[in-house]
């Protein structure tokens, strides 16, 4: 009963026009709907072995409101025990209602120095820190969402 209710719900906020549908649904309360994480427990995939060391981090987005979003950017810092590198994801993806994105990637090329923290963080058994803001286009506006995974391990 729950699905089809989420059903009618989508097919009317397509109907409804815009500046009436932000009025029910605030830009905040959607932001609330929508969960970015790391894809699983193995989302985070160096290559530090190689001539040209690389570090790879996959995402998920979960939609759980009844509006279509696109991600119009994702913005990523990452801390390996301290401040490591920091990037964006421009590529825009559809999130469609009541949906899941599972492969979303980044892939970042590392330095030496990036390099060294990794290992040392790994050696020392340092924590990881993902500082993420994602930021939506929707029928309601613009929504934008913070979160922020620490992990225990690679």
């Amino acid at each position: 009963m729950k699905e089809i209710i989420a059903y009618l719900a989508g097919k009317v906020a397509d109907k409804v026009p815009s500046f009436i549908l932000s009025r029910l649904l605030p830009p905040h309360k959607v932001a609330d709907q929508i969960k970015v994480n790391l894809r699983g427990h193995n989302a985070i995939c160096p290559n530090l072995n190689s001539a040209n060391p690389q570090i790879g981090l996959w995402f998920e987005i979960t939609n759980l409101s009844n509006l279509k979003l696109v991600l119009d950017r994702l913005l990523i810092e990452v801390w390996f025990s301290q401040p490591t590198f920091d990037g964006s994801i421009l590529r825009r993806w559809e999130i469609p209602p009541r949906g899941i994105v599972t492969d979303i990637h980044y892939q970042q090329s590392l330095t030496i120095a990036q390099k060294e923290q990794i290992e040392s963080c790994k050696s020392n058994h340092g924590r990881i820190i993902i500082s993420l803001t994602a930021y939506f286009e929707s029928k309601v506006g613009r929504i934008e969402v913070k979160k922020t995974i620490e992990r225990d391990s690679v």
